[in-house]
């Protein structure tokens, strides 16, 4: 069982190349999309908890774990804007805010501590459930604008604790719940 988070993480991996190879390939099957962002979405869900009870969660796994979520955000980015341009096209600045606003916190997160971010908050773990449904709503041709809006400014909201955290931090650390759950140095 302590290799199971980590088989979990690299599940994550493969299943975001899945999702770039059918981008590029042009496989639109809204089913066979859906079910591997569920697949995959769970899995980051379960590589967490099996890890915690388990006791082998460290601080490797927790950043594998956090670029595999990068890397399978982009690789949802890249679905959508294949084969659903017009929500890209109708979000273009609030999906381009975000990308930036993640990408400056990891730069920032590096250049600080040389090593990539892995805090995992609760509003982080929120946004990323509110990205999640937003994502499936936009796949199935749902009304999407209200919960992707909701998931935009929940995603700001946990960027800036993020980067309030990392502000007052002088060492590195993982799995931070929140700003209020820090001790101060």
């Amino acid at each position: 069982m302590n290799k199971l988070p980590k088989q979990l993480v690299y599940l994550r991996v493969v299943i975001s190349v899945v999702l770039i190879l059918a981008s590029f390939l042009n496989y639109e099957s809204p089913k066979v999309l859906m079910g591997l962002i569920c697949v995959a979405f769970l899995s980051d869900v379960f590589d967490g908890i099996v890890a915690r009870k388990y006791n082998c969660s460290t601080e490797k796994l927790r950043q594998m774990d956090s670029r595999a979520d990068s890397f399978f955000w982009l690789s949802v980015c890249i679905v959508l804007i294949r084969f659903y341009p017009e929500f890209i096209s109708h979000n273009k600045l609030k999906l381009f805010i975000l990308i930036c606003s993640e990408i400056a916190i990891q730069v920032f997160a590096y250049l600080k501590y040389g090593k990539s971010l892995a805090l995992h908050t609760y509003s982080a773990k929120l946004w990323a459930v509110l990205l999640f449904f937003s994502v499936l709503c936009v796949i199935a041709k749902y009304k999407t604008q209200l919960i992707f809006d909701f998931a935009f400014y929940w995603g700001l909201i946990s960027q800036i604790e993020v980067l309030v955290i990392l502000l007052s931090q002088k060492k590195f650390l993982v799995d931070v719940k929140s700003l209020f759950s820090l001790k101060r140095d």
